[in-house]
């Protein structure tokens, strides 16, 4: 393995085998912004698109690639077409999570669908699983006709653990923010790009 993972993790540009570390980059994103707030511009190497970044951390022509978990993520390197033998920092320079989105002129539909994925939460929290989807509570949040759309969810596909596991385990692990709150401590998070101060 090359050292410069290590750089990266540790933000050295300066020591002997940190001197020639290029960081390819998605130019117009968020991760540029904080790539460039913590590394010199003599580093970075902006490329125009997520898929040309990966292929320049394939192709030698970086030896660092900055992006989220799922840009870095094995797979995603791997559908490039070559295998490359490269490893993930250990450090995460911001927290940008996915989100389900819909659109803001169906606000039934919108509720209908945060209600689906805050059941898959409950669901874990609960240890429901899809085998056991029936003990899911009925609802009558949208009508007779969807008492079970809870149990449906869930019968479904399964808990968000099970959905986790089975569909993006293996991109990225679960880990940070996609883990469950324990209710030990609230999970806030701020909007990526806003500052409380």
């Amino acid at each position: 393995m090359s050292p410069y993972g290590d750089c990266a993790d540790r933000l050295d540009v300066s020591s002997e085998e940190c001197v020639g570390l290029k960081i390819c980059v998605n130019e117009g994103t968020t991760t540029i912004v904080r790539t460039r707030d913590l590394f010199p511009e003599a580093n970075i190497v902006p490329m125009a698109t997520g898929k040309a970044a990966v292929e320049g951390l394939v192709s030698g022509e970086c030896n660092a690639l900055a992006g989220g978990s799922h840009d870095i993520a094995r797979n995603s390197v791997l559908q490039t077409g070559r295998v490359l033998d490269y490893e993930v920092g250990s450090t995460r320079y911001s927290k940008e999570p996915l989100a389900i989105v819909t659109r803001m002129d169906d606000p039934v539909w919108s509720d209908f669908v945060y209600w689906v994925v805050e059941a898959l939460f409950i669901a874990e929290e609960q240890g429901i699983t899809k085998a056991t989807a029936a003990e899911m509570p009925r609802t009558d949040l949208f009508g007779g006709l969807f008492r079970d759309m809870l149990r449906n969810a869930v019968s479904a596909g399964g808990a968000y653990n099970e959905l986790y596991s089975r569909n993006l385990e293996n991109i990225v692990p679960r880990a940070g923010l996609n883990l469950l709150n324990n209710g030990s401590q609230p999970q806030f998070y701020p909007l990526p790009g806003l500052s409380f101060e």
